[in-house]
């Protein structure tokens, strides 16, 4: 079963040097950043979605305002994602790097 628990904390308990996407993210602080980035452009929440309790991740929720769209959509494109899932108008991302 996926789990979803709020990026920045997970980071936060994360044990592992690169837990988020090593193929696109070399380590905690630039995942870190990235999340504080979001959250700046008016994210409400940014999650990431763990597999059968591991302690690592390679997608990444978004979920944001009317108010946040375009900021946010302009941001996802610089983070190169393998895919992502957006249906215009719901304020939900769900990013993914394999």
């Amino acid at each position: 079963p996926r789990l979803r628990t709020e990026a920045l904390e997970w980071l936060q308990r994360s044990k592992i040097t690169a837990p988020f996407a090593s193929n696109r993210f070399q380590n905690v602080e630039e995942v870190a950043e990235v999340i504080r980035t979001l959250y700046s452009l008016g994210a409400s929440l940014v999650e990431v979605e763990l597999e059968d309790e591991t302690d690592y991740s390679e997608t990444m929720i978004i979920h944001g305002s009317d108010r946040s769209e375009q900021g946010i959509f302009s941001f996802i494109g610089s983070l190169q994602p393998d895919e992502v899932q957006y249906e215009r108008g719901s304020f939900f991302w769900r990013l993914w790097w394999d």
